[in-house]
């Protein structure tokens, strides 16, 4: 009996533990089920190929109903793409083989809605057989942050490369962490020389490196108030100096600093040429007209008087402009604006004034000591320069304030008018001796010699008298000999002396001559009766001469009597491209040339003449 009992009380025991086992499952399983529909993960558990278990997250996210997902395969929820891949590690896993228990996948909804998840599964027992447990978490909204962060990162790097100005994004510490390619072609230095390698300051010109810094700290101190936009000197590779504009800011949530810049070195350079222009005389570097008037304001206190002022015009410039070219003429006038500077003090002011004219202003001088400046300044400019065949001298004209009651445009017309009379009265000792000046300067640069410009003078006087030319007449045709290529002096000596044949362009430049001749002659009262012989003495009686191509008694009968002595001379007397000939022959060739080159009347008188020893 006792046996018996012992046998119910084991057997009781054995019931109990399996009911205690039983229960304790019952409660894992409850917890389990708890937790896993509190989870807001998609769990599920699949056997063989069926799926045994999925929680309500699960459910809803798919779409499915947990009746609708025990009636399919564990793949079958799945995307195309995913589905052999979790089919094969599925079953293998089972199995106990090693596979991967984390992969990405992407979830296929019952309404067509795809869900990109992070599949977590396990190996388990399941109603004592092997099992598979998996839990989705759904990373669909991650990943379109992520795609939509890299997108954007995609366009601010974009804008960042493309934006047309240099960039550069930077730290608290001054440090390059990023800079685009204009950056790169305004400083001369690539990516991999400066991101992460180079500081801020190093691009700065010294002096505007604390500015810089100044206004870094203020802006981590108070950004809304901190200056955005400023200008400052760069540096670039080889040490240039560049106006840059620079608009600056703190990337929001970050220490880091994004600044974009603008080169506005030409603008700048624009401006300060715009100001220069304004205030200065562009040739000469001496300020201009407006910009004295508005220094006479400025003057007009007790404290600059005596205020004297000294007026300067330039004699012959004209001359030298028609004969010579603007070249020469403005070289002229660089001249006389150096003179004017080496005899002022730096309080002075000098401007040009006009075309040939300069004005100075001379603050706290009486008129002694104005007179005194005034003379160093004519003896300095009037020194003749040889390197001008044609020279030029200035006249001056000064006054003085001592009042303020007095009109400083009054001070100035009677400085004009000083200046006019000084003018008429240089003019009258200069043009007794410009003739002169004139041939020795002719004599100097070509070959038509004082002999040649004399024989010239007796062969036509001779002609023009046994003419019957008026006195008047055969002292235009005597000025006319000696003058008559003037222009020459404008061509240069290796063309005048080539003892070979001259080449088509150098001819061009020659044949310029009398067009200059002319305009010298215009420049001058006593040279304009033969302004019209000069220029027309190489033109042909046949009409194909030069520079007019006029012919027959179309060209004056001056020019046509010089054109006839003129050859002859030459050709009497030789050059260094031609050499002289006979008597003879000189006349044979005025006989064939007569009625095409020469006036033939004329040509036949020349010959009888010439015969006559007329030379």
């Amino acid at each position: 009996m006792e046996q018996v009992d012992e046998k119910i009380e084991n057997n009781q025991g054995k019931y109990r533990n399996n009911f205690d086992i039983e229960l304790a499952l019952m409660e894992s399983e409850a917890k389990f089920r708890a937790l896993a529909e509190a989870a807001p993960a998609l769990i599920f558990v699949y056997q063989d190929t069926s799926i045994r278990y999925v929680n309500t997250c699960f459910q809803k996210v798919t779409g499915y109903s947990e009746e609708e997902c025990l009636n399919m395969k564990f793949w079958e929820f799945l995307h195309q793409d995913c589905q052999e891949t979790a089919k094969k590690r599925g079953l293998a896993r089972q199995k106990g083989e090693k596979v991967p228990s984390r992969y990405e996948i992407k979830v296929f909804g019952k309404g067509g809605q795809e869900i990109t998840g992070d599949l977590s599964v396990s190996r388990i027992e399941f109603d004592g057989k092997p099992a598979v447990i998996g839990l989705i978490l759904d990373t669909s909204e991650k990943k379109k942050r992520e795609k939509a962060l890299q997108e954007s990162e995609i366009l601010y790097r974009t804008i960042f490369e493309t934006t047309g100005t240099a960039m550069m994004i930077f730290g608290e510490d001054m440090r390059i962490y990023l800079i685009n390619r204009e950056f790169e072609k305004l400083s001369g230095y690539s990516r991999e020389e400066v991101e992460n390698k180079k500081l801020w300051t190093e691009f700065v010109v010294e002096d505007d490196i604390n500015k810089m810094k100044d206004f870094h700290r203020k802006r981590r101190i108070d950004s809304v108030n901190a200056p955005a936009n400023y200008e400052f000197r760069f540096l670039d590779r080889w040490k240039n100096i560049r106006d840059i504009y620079i608009t600056v800011d703190i990337i929001p949530g970050t220490a880091k600093s994004v600044v974009s810049f603008m080169d506005i070195t030409k603008r700048n350079r624009a401006e300060e040429e715009i100001r220069y222009l304004s205030f200065y005389d562009k040739l000469t570097g001496l300020y201009n007209r407006a910009f004295f008037e508005t220094e006479l304001n400025r003057l007009h206190t007790e404290r600059q008087l005596p205020l004297s002022l000294i007026m300067v015009d330039i004699n012959g410039l004209k001359l030298i402009n028609d004969a010579l070219g603007y070249r020469e003429g403005d070289k002229i006038l660089k001249e006389i604006a150096e003179t004017l500077k080496q005899f002022c003090r730096q309080e002075d002011i000098i401007a040009r004034w006009g075309g040939d004219e300069f004005i100075i202003l001379l603050p706290g001088t009486d008129y002694k000591a104005a007179s005194a400046v005034l003379k160093r300044i004519q003896k300095a400019a009037n020194k003749n320069r040889v390197d001008l065949p044609l020279q030029f001298s200035i006249s001056l004209g000064m006054a003085s304030k001592n009042s303020l009651t007095q009109n400083m445009r009054e001070v100035i017309k009677e400085a004009e008018d000083n200046l006019y009379r000084n003018k008429l009265f240089d003019t009258r000792s200069v043009r007794s001796s410009f003739v002169f000046s004139l041939e020795k300067t002719l004599w100097a640069r070509s070959h038509e010699t004082r002999e040649h410009c004399y024989r010239l003078q007796k062969m036509a006087e001779g002609i023009g008298k046994e003419l019957e030319l008026p006195e008047s007449e055969l002292d235009k045709l005597k000025l006319l000999s000696a003058l008559h290529d003037i222009g020459k002096i404008a061509v240069p000596n290796s063309i005048l002396d080539k003892a070979g044949k001259l080449s088509p362009e150098e001819w061009q430049i020659v044949k310029k001559h009398p067009e200059t001749g002319y305009r010298i002659a215009l420049s001058s009262p006593e040279l304009i009766p033969i302004a019209d012989g000069i220029l027309k003495h190489h033109e042909r009686w046949d009409g194909k001469g030069y520079p007019l191509g006029i012919k027959g008694e179309e060209i004056p009968l001056l020019s046509r009597i010089i054109a006839l002595a003129d050859t002859y001379d030459v050709m009497i007397h030789g050059r260094p491209y031609r050499e002289a000939v006979s008597q003879e022959e000189v006349l044979n060739e005025i006989r064939s040339c007569a009625g095409t080159q020469f006036d033939p009347e004329l040509a036949q008188l020349f010959i009888m003449l010439v015969s006559n020893n007329i030379h």
